[in-house]
């Protein structure tokens, strides 16, 4: 990889990576918190702009004849043994259970193929159905703050509410109380009002995203483009309009 071959060199990469890291704190301050993106801000994609501090402190290091690789794996085995069972294991909507059991539908279906999605929380079934869809609202709100810039697509909750019948009507009772709950808690201040698309597909808006609905249940049968081969569970998906064709 190129070095920097003079003062000037380095000053000029130290501020890149300032300028850099000033965007990635704008947009986990936009993702995670209340920072509202200014009308004119253009989308600033979270991944680029880490693979471009990537690049520039590797550049940086090397002007110095420092072998990054080899300081980040020392801090980051001190790190792991000093913390050690000292943070408790949060949400991370690429790796829940959610999405695992999903994937199993994504397996079979080449529309869902390919596609970024996030899952839900895992279900706690001696919590009630809102308490649940709570536990799950801050991660389905950073996937609209986030799936534009970041090329998501979609966003699964699964519903494993055993007083629901394992039928149409329970699927539809899940999905019905899932839409009011996200009108109760639309950031806009908007009631959600769903309407029909082709097929029985539904669409509403939320946070100023519109969104299409989905369903997925073990009921239908195996050559249904809706089957689900896990039991007990609904799956609710929700694609945003930039996922669409």
């Amino acid at each position: 990889m190129k070095k920097a071959d003079s003062d000037k060199d380095i000053n000029t990469l130290f501020f890149r990576i300032s300028a850099i890291s000033g965007r990635i704190s704008r947009i986990i301050n936009h993702y995670e918190g209340d920072k509202v993106k200014k009308a004119n801000e253009p989308e600033m994609c979270l991944g680029t702009e880490v693979s471009r501090l990537q690049y520039h402190l590797v550049l940086l290091a090397n002007s110095f004849h420092i072998n990054l690789f080899d300081s980040v794996d020392k801090v980051l085995e001190k790190s792991a043994e000093r913390d050690k069972n000292r943070f408790m294991s949060l949400h991370d909507p690429v790796t829940e259970l959610s999405l695992e059991r999903f994937n199993t539908v994504i397996e079979t279906n080449d529309c869902l193929n390919k596609k970024k999605i996030w899952g839900s929380c895992q279900w706690i079934e001696h919590r009630d159905f809102e308490s649940n869809l709570t536990h799950s609202l801050p991660s389905f709100l950073r996937f609209t703050k986030s799936a534009k810039a970041e090329g998501l697509d979609g966003y699964v909750f699964e519903i494993q509410d055993t007083s629901l019948a394992n039928d149409e009507n329970g699927l539809q009772t899940a999905a019905s109380k899932l839409v009011s709950f996200l009108s109760e808690h639309n950031p806009v201040g908007q009631e959600i009002r769903t309407k029909e698309t082709s097929g029985e597909e539904r669409q509403f808006s939320y946070n100023g995203i519109r969104f299409f609905l989905t369903t997925f249940a073990s009921f239908y049968s195996k050559g249904h483009p809706r089957h689900s081969p896990v039991k007990d569970s609904f799956f609710i998906l929700l694609q945003s309009e930039f996922s669409m064709p």
